[in-house]
């Protein structure tokens, strides 16, 4: 009974290792959200209508507002409101407010990989355990969770299984 107890808060560090939250600032009262039960495991994403490549996700309540991550040095992926999941532009046909294959490819990066504006995670140059957290072009070193490697994909530590790292660990 004892080892499955350890196993339990092994499984629930690691599941709450894998996804980064976001600024809880920049969650805003959302009424389909604030219909769901606090804790649900229910998924509840929907397309920002400014931004294509922005979206929002229902979180205790409230609307908290993502970002898709870079794809390379200047072009974002594109939020896939069919798929729910940030997807290549080319496969994400008319989006209104989406012009060209990056709308933001006006905002330039700090010489640290930062965007100069907002928020975003990127992978640290030699080591799959540590990445950066950016907010408005500073960045700050981060280490994943034990067994973690952070996925520049999805911005997110998560299962070695997912992301093939290529770097030094």
């Amino acid at each position: 009974m004892n080892g499955l107890f350890i196993l339990l808060v092994t499984v629930a560090v690691a599941a709450a290792n894998i996804v980064q939250p976001r600024e809880v600032s920049r969650c805003v009262e959302n009424e389909s959200c604030s219909k769901l039960p606090i804790g649900s495991l229910l998924a509840v994403q929907f397309a920002d209508e400014e931004d294509c490549h922005k979206f929002y996700k229902c979180s205790y309540g409230k609307a908290c507002l993502w970002e898709c991550p870079m794809y390379d040095s200047v072009n974002r992926l594109v939020y896939n409101p069919v798929d729910q999941v940030c997807d290549w532009p080319e496969n994400v046909p008319n989006r209104p407010n989406c012009s060209g294959p990056n709308a933001l490819a006006f905002l330039k990066d700090e010489p640290n990989g930062c965007p100069t504006v907002g928020d975003a995670f990127i992978k640290h140059e030699t080591n799959c355990n540590y990445y950066y957290s950016c907010h408005n072009g500073k960045r700050t070193l981060q280490k994943c969770g034990e067994g973690l490697v952070f996925n520049p994909y999805m911005e997110v530590c998560d299962l070695p299984s997912n992301y093939a790292c290529e770097q030094s660990q």
